[in-house]
């Protein structure tokens, strides 16, 4: 294996080898090992698969809820598709392309701007889809209850950063925008659309990184979209004046307060 050697990293594990044997019987390989997370080991083998594989118990059961939700997704969805799968991860092919951040979003021409939105809400939609039964192991229910939690108590934490909105408030603008229309049903939603998990390849963008999904409303997905690349992103996804969209913007900001006290991707 020519990379590891390069760069001074050490070899695959058992657990990526057993992985990797399930694409190629290859082993004069490269390996590329992107910025590590605190949840799963990451190596790219000859800039075709990625392994993931978990350092945690609890990573374990966030890939198999991932596998279940990828495999439930409708095939024109923009996501990796798990090649091959065990206990310890999950083998990908991989996806080219950049992070799509607020700058890469502003560079876009307006006609491809909306193309890459549209794609992203029909990804976004794909997921929603998913039976939430499908999934197998259990995960944070994002319902009312943990929505007035997470306000009553990360407004009384100190914001890092101004937040741009009274957090006071907040709950009265979710009770406005949940009045447009009927309660909205749980979903499978990804929860962290950060632009790490957005890739922008050209004219198309795929998202990344399901193994934190939860149960909740599907105005969580777009409010955190939203976040990172601006309220236009709803006009451009042709949701502008909805009562999806009103829910969404309450979610953004719910996401900036999260984010300024005590982070977002676990319950509080």
């Amino acid at each position: 294996m020519t990379g590891p050697e390069a760069n001074g990293d050490p070899q695959l594990d058992e657990a990526q080898r057993d992985l990797l044997a399930h694409v190629t019987d290859a082993t004069d390989v490269s390996l590329r090992r992107p910025a590590q997370g605190q949840d799963n080991h990451v190596v790219v083998v000859d800039e075709q698969w990625v392994i993931r594989t978990s350092r945690t118990p609890e990573a374990a059961r966030w890939h198999r809820n991932e596998v279940a939700a990828l495999r439930a997704m409708s095939v024109d969805a923009a996501v990796p598709r798990p090649l091959a799968w065990t206990e310890r991860g999950t083998v990908y092919a991989l996806l080219p392309g950049r992070p799509l951040d607020r700058a890469a979003w502003a560079g876009l021409r307006p006609g491809v701007r909306v193309g890459v939105a549209r794609q992203l809400r029909s990804t976004v939609a794909s997921l929603h889809a998913v039976p939430v039964d499908l999934i197998p192991d259990p995960v944070d229910q994002l319902d009312a209850a943990w929505m007035r939690a997470s306000i009553r108590t990360c407004s009384a934490v100190p914001a890092r950063r101004p937040l741009g909105f009274d957090p006071g408030r907040l709950l009265e603008r979710f009770e406005a925008a949940w009045s447009l229309g009927p309660p909205p049903q749980p979903v499978v939603v990804h929860v962290d659309l950060k632009p790490e998990n957005l890739l922008l390849d050209g004219e198309r963008a795929a998202i990344l990184d399901f193994g934190g999904i939860a149960h909740g409303d599907p105005a969580i997905d777009y409010g955190v979209l939203s976040h990172h690349l601006g309220e236009a992103l709803l006009d451009a996804m042709g949701i502008p004046d909805t009562p999806l969209a009103a829910r969404a913007r309450c979610y953004a900001d719910l996401y900036h307060l999260r984010r300024c006290t005590r982070g977002w991707t676990r319950s509080a």
